[in-house]
């Protein structure tokens, strides 16, 4: 996960300052992945609009995998900004069904209750990695919030107490929950299939500064 100006992602990138998340080498530019158009595009909660996005392709000099360069508003595989995600996730752990979900946020049913699956499915792991996290990058796994729901409104939880840990270290950066849980999952936090690939007691990634 990047910023959101292209312009200096690509300065930072031609330059070489910026690393690689699987072994720390150096990347350098790498083309341009397919490019798509987002619903709600990539400033918060306002769904009304597209936008198209392509984000920068990347190569380590190292290891020699590439990587897509995610703007900050943007999960991965999900034609939909985070801002959007975040709401329907809120609305679902206060109590919302999928239909109503989906008709508040303005997305199919079949999309939001794909969300909501996953956060179900993955809210056990993702408690026990977010607290890794927090105890690595902080030194404070007590920061983390206590999670004692289960289902949507135990990955929500979770996730609140990753944000609530990681914004004690950089106090200075504005973003939103969901925003903090992507940026140490590679945009993923909502991928099963990467959930199932990691251990969950243990930090998820290298940490690599706020998203």
């Amino acid at each position: 996960m990047v910023g959101d100006d292209p312009g200096r992602v690509n300065r930072e990138l031609c330059a070489g300052r910026m690393r690689c998340p699987e072994c720390g080498g150096r990347l350098g530019p790498w083309g341009w992945a397919v490019g798509r158009r987002v619903w709600a595009g990539l400033d918060g909660r306002e769904l009304s609009s597209r936008v198209e996005v392509r984000p920068r392709r990347a190569r380590c000099g190292s290891c020699r995998v590439t990587q897509v360069l995610l703007p900050s508003g943007l999960l991965s595989r999900r034609a939909d900004g985070l801002g959007v995600v975040e709401l329907a996730l809120e609305l679902a752990a206060a109590g919302l069904g999928y239909r109503r979900v989906a008709a508040v946020v303005g997305r199919p049913e079949s999309t939001v209750r794909g969300w909501l699956g996953v956060a179900r499915a993955v809210a056990g792991k993702v408690t026990a990695g977010f607290a890794g996290v927090v105890a690595v990058v902080v030194g404070d796994a007590a920061a983390v919030v206590p999670a004692p729901a289960v289902g949507v409104a135990g990955f929500v939880s979770a996730c609140l107490g990753l944000a609530a840990g990681l914004s004690r270290r950089w106090r200075h950066v504005p973003v939103g929950w969901l925003a903090w849980a992507a940026a140490v999952c590679r945009c993923q936090v909502l991928c099963a299939g990467w959930w199932a690939q990691h251990e969950p007691a243990l930090p998820l990634l290298a940490w690599w500064g706020p998203p």
